[in-house]
């Protein structure tokens, strides 16, 4: 069985009191799907492809305290910021 990068981030937001919010921008496609993960005043936004993997990931993105997770260890940070709550 393949690694499903989004089936793992569902489930850490499900157990850490996340809300899903899955095709925030009305798209989907070859492009993907982006997905906001939203606890208080955090969001992390995910755009994943149909194969379940990031292309974009990002938290308060357009916000003054924004980050950008960016390569292979994308979901890695981005898993630490829904574990953690920050």
């Amino acid at each position: 069985m393949a690694y499903n990068g989004r089936a793992v981030m569902a489930d850490a937001a499900a157990k850490h009191g996340w809300t899903i919010h899955e095709g925030v921008d009305g798209s989907s496609g070859p492009a993907g799907e982006l997905v906001a993960y939203e606890r208080g005043a955090t969001q992390i936004l995910i755009r994943w492809t149909p194969i379940n993997t990031a292309t974009f990931i990002a938290k308060n993105y357009q916000c003054p305290d924004q980050e950008i997770a960016e390569g292979a260890c994308g979901l890695i940070t981005a898993r630490e910021w829904i574990e953690t709550g920050s």
